[in-house]
């Protein structure tokens, strides 16, 4: 819900003409919401921890220390992802740059499963890893095999459809000269 409000927000303030400000505000305090909704869920699940939030001097070292890496992992992480595209942009006219961030963007979904892959076995592995369970490998290997399989079907369906998908989304000029590139990415996604 939160994710489709930072994405609403501003429609909504660019429909009743509100400016950067307001919208700003409007970020604002639908994070101090989602803050107050979450302690009260907090609350509720977990009863003991009611009250006014206390700090405790103990963890505050660890927290800041924690905080502080989220915080440059959170600066660095979008320019690590997208370098490429400051490389390009610094080699080539601004106008080439555009046959690479679509495809890229295309391949950037089909990553999305095997993110979600691992975001749904990790609890599993780590559970079985508590409970010192033998079956964790057998568990990697078979979501490996399964993930490998599901990605080369994707990935062979969009190599053989990509300039007949490119060229009905934008045209033929695009697809004639972003074919190429997709077929490099969709080498380097199955390679990692």
């Amino acid at each position: 819900i939160y994710s489709s409000l930072n994405y609403l927000a501003p429609l909504i303030g660019i429909y009743f003409g509100w400016g950067i400000y307001e919208i700003i505000i409007i970020f604002v305090i639908l994070r101090l919401f989602q803050l107050l909704l979450l302690y009260r869920f907090c609350v509720y699940f977990y009863p003991t921890i009611g009250g006014v939030p206390r700090l405790n001097h103990k963890y505050f070292k660890k927290m800041f220390i924690f905080g502080g890496w989220v915080g440059v992992s959170n600066v660095l992480s979008p320019i690590q992802e997208n370098i490429e595209k400051y490389l390009l942009a610094a080699f080539l006219p601004i106008s080439a740059i555009i046959f690479y961030t679509i495809p890229k963007d295309i391949l950037d979904k089909v990553n999305m499963i095997s993110g979600g892959l691992s975001l749904a076995l990790f609890p599993t592995i780590g559970i079985n890893s508590m409970r010192k369970l033998n079956n964790i490998s057998d568990l990697f290997i078979i979501s490996l095999k399964l993930l490998t399989i599901i990605l080369s079907i994707l990935l062979f369906l969009l190599a053989l459809f990509v300039e007949l998908m490119l060229e009905f989304w934008i045209d033929i000029n695009f697809s004639v000269k972003s074919t190429p590139v997709v077929y490099l990415m969709i080498f380097g996604v199955f390679a990692t």
